[in-house]
């Protein structure tokens, strides 16, 4: 969003205010704001969700700053600024919210934005600002009811004089994350610090931002969050956020909508975000814009912006740079691997000399190789030709588009100031590899393969963490082996004519439950009949196997008849509920029949029919029925008796259904191929 100040008559320099004070006294952050981007769920099935914590902070640069750079305030681009992460509690929504983790930021880039004053011209401290730009990654465990980020630094410009005891008081900088379950990036703020307005006149300035979720965006002017901690420097987040937040003091005549108090006057579009100032008197003020989202009515998300105004007396008359067209062109695409040039022509009404500076990430070839560049004379009396060029790498294109911020102003004083920031998106040449197959891995298997599209003339090159390639690694398709359970990731690279595309899939690799199974057994005349029960946990399938062979489970479940003399190996292959395939087997040898059946036969028996020990039968647990065949014989050989099965035995008759005399028989026993012989005597 452009922000354009046309006939400056007094001076308001307009900063968003972050004060982070090294010493009481002094002030070295001038705004800011917190925010953070959706990445994306850690692997399937994980319920840990991934986001990106951003933190645009304006710094005094000026020769009254002991700390002009953030580069001074944190140390080095490799020390982190803590976000504190705070969970709610269900059960009561209203209560201190208790840190679950500290997340640092680190600096991406930075650069002066403002411009310097023509010989003679002297506007005061303040005017030299610097934006830089913190961003951190934090891992967050699924929650219904989302996540508060929060920001302290202590303390603000004792020269602040809407506050009361500004000098004491620190600043809280806050944004709300919405459960996990809705997917949802904060809104952007698109301005940039306009650093001349004049008092006693109107001042228009731009908090414009962008959703990348299309949410419906509600600006407002709210009361600036305190610190909690008045702890000087960098301090760490509280373990405990008292809820809610600590506001800052007004004084007496000021408020959130009344910050001049009655010496002026602050307006704000609720739609737009576009604000109006105007205040009579000279000094620091601060302000806080918040946005809240909403989707299908619903708040799903705010953040906020703490601003300082500075309002000094001018002299003259004077009209801000434009852009020669009449309006800039703010968004940009060009295809990965090709060249990007626009034009940024600037006119000066008044016939005054312009600059043109740019900052962005964009700029800087250790984040962005190559980078981009502004070609052509960075000034122009009147009227400014520049452009800007970028020559891009395949490797650059991506779904979020680059960001720079650009400001013309001229050599009046103060100076009239133009700024806006240009979005670049850049298509990848070709969409990128996309991976087939489980976001699920299971640990110590085999899995199916993971392909990626088979693109012509394409070069392939696969790498894998937490598991092993098994086929050859250079072609559109792999098979990976897991190992040890936890995340695991696949990266695969596709190089077409020069150009080269990546694409990253985690992998969650899981424990296979083991696969588990009991046996029963019972002898039989053919053999022993096994019953095997499947015990494995989460199991949704499974398939049984004898000696490597599917066999089929009956009605009461899998039954197996094991041959006598033999081994006979007992497989259960199990599928649970992830998808992973468990696998076990038993091997059950069966010894020769002679040494497997058991039975007795009583040495006398008498059939008097007094329903004890009245037949001469077989006893035993075992199932002998079917292969049991008695014969019975008295002393001289006569066949008296026979009969399969065991269950009924002799009842003491003879063949001819007459009472047998008592005495001694003999008997012949075949149970299969044994035989077994005894004698019993029948007593009546």
């Amino acid at each position: 969003m452009a922000i354009l100040l046309p006939r400056l008559m007094r001076l308001l320099l307009l900063i968003p205010a972050f004060t982070l004070a090294l010493a009481a006294s002094a002030t070295h952050i001038v705004g800011g704001d917190l925010g953070y981007r959706y990445l994306g769920e850690t692997a399937p099935g994980t319920g840990e969700y991934r986001y990106k914590l951003i933190l645009r902070l304006f710094v005094n640069c000026g020769p009254g700053s002991s700390f002009p750079s953030v580069i001074d305030i944190v140390g080095s681009p490799t020390t982190g600024l803590p976000v504190g992460v705070y969970a709610d509690d269900p059960n009561a929504p209203n209560a201190n919210k208790v840190r679950i983790t500290t997340a640092p930021v680190y600096v991406t880039s930075y650069g002066v934005i403002t411009p310097d004053l023509s010989d003679g011209c002297s506007l005061g401290d303040g005017q030299c600002v610097e934006e830089s730009r913190l961003e951190g990654e934090v891992v967050l465990s699924g929650s219904p009811t989302g996540f508060h980020l929060y920001v302290q630094l202590f303390a603000r410009n004792e020269a602040i004089d809407n506050l009361v005891d500004p000098g004491g008081t620190g600043m809280g900088f806050y944004s709300y994350v919405p459960p996990t379950s809705i997917v949802n990036s904060s809104p952007v703020f698109t301005g940039t610090p306009v650093p001349y307005i004049c008092i006693s006149d109107t001042t228009a300035f731009s908090n414009a931002a962008v959703d990348s979720d299309g949410d419906s965006l509600v600006f407002s002017f709210e009361t600036p969050y305190a610190s909690q901690d008045d702890v000087g420097g960098i301090a760490a987040p509280p373990t405990t956020l008292f809820w809610p937040l600590a506001p800052v003091q007004f004084g007496a005549t000021y408020s959130a909508i009344a910050p001049f108090g009655a010496s002026g006057f602050a307006s704000i579009n609720s739609v737009t975000g576009a604000t109006q100032y105007g205040t009579t008197l000279i000094g620091n003020w601060v302000v806080a814009v918040e946005v809240k989202e909403f989707r299908n009515g619903q708040l799903i998300g705010v953040i906020r912006s703490d601003l300082q105004l500075l309002s000094v007396p001018c002299s003259g008359t004077n009209t801000a740079p434009m852009p020669l067209s009449g309006e800039l062109t703010t968004s940009y695409q060009v295809v990965a691997g090709e060249q990007l040039c626009f034009p940024l022509d600037f006119v000066d009404v008044d016939g005054d000399l312009m600059t043109i500076s740019a900052i962005g990430g964009i700029f800087e070839s250790t984040l962005t190789d190559p980078p981009a560049a502004l070609t052509g004379p960075s000034t122009g009396d009147s009227l400014l030709t520049s452009q800007f060029c970028w020559t891009t790498a395949c490797d650059q294109g991506s779904s979020d588009p680059y960001h720079f911020s650009v400001l013309v102003y001229d050599d009046a004083c103060p100076p009239g100031t133009y700024s806006a920031t240009i979005s670049i998106e850049v298509v990848p040449s070709f969409a990128p590899p996309s991976i087939s197959g489980l976001g699920i891995g299971c640990s110590g298997q085999t899995t199916t393969e993971y392909c990626t599209e088979l693109v012509e003339n394409a070069t392939y090159t696969w790498t894998v963490t937490g598991g092993t390639i098994e086929s050859d690694a250079d072609g559109n398709c792999i098979t990976i082996a897991w190992g040890a359970p936890g995340i695991g990731q696949i990266t695969v690279e596709r190089s077409v004519d020069g150009c080269s595309m990546e694409t990253i899939q985690p992998v969650n690799i899981l424990t296979t439950p083991p696969a588990e199974f009991t046996v029963t057994t019972d002898t039989t005349c053919l053999g022993i009949r096994a019953r095997a029960f499947d015990t494995s946990p989460n199991t949704v399938g499974s398939t049984w196997l004898v000696n490597g062979t599917e066999t089929t489970v009956g009605q009461n479940g899998p039954e197996f008849l094991l041959p006598f003399n033999a081994a006979t190996v007992i497989g259960l292959q199990t599928t649970t509920n992830t998808g992973c395939v468990g696998y076990t087997e038993q091997t059950l040898a069966v010894a020769p029949y002679s040494q497997l059946i058991h039975f007795e036969l009583p040495n006398v028996f008498t059939p008097n029919r007094d329903n004890v020990n009245d037949r001469f039968k077989l006893k035993t647990t075992q199932v002998l029925d079917p292969c049991f065949h008695l014969q019975v014989f008295d002393r001289w050989g006569n066949l008296v008796h026979e009969s399969d099965g065991g269950s009924n035995g002799w009842n003491g008759t003879t063949e001819q259904g007459e009472p047998a005399s008592d005495g001694v028989y003999f008997y012949l026993v075949k149970v299969n191929d044994e035989t077994f012989q005894g004698h019993v005597s029948l007593m009546r």
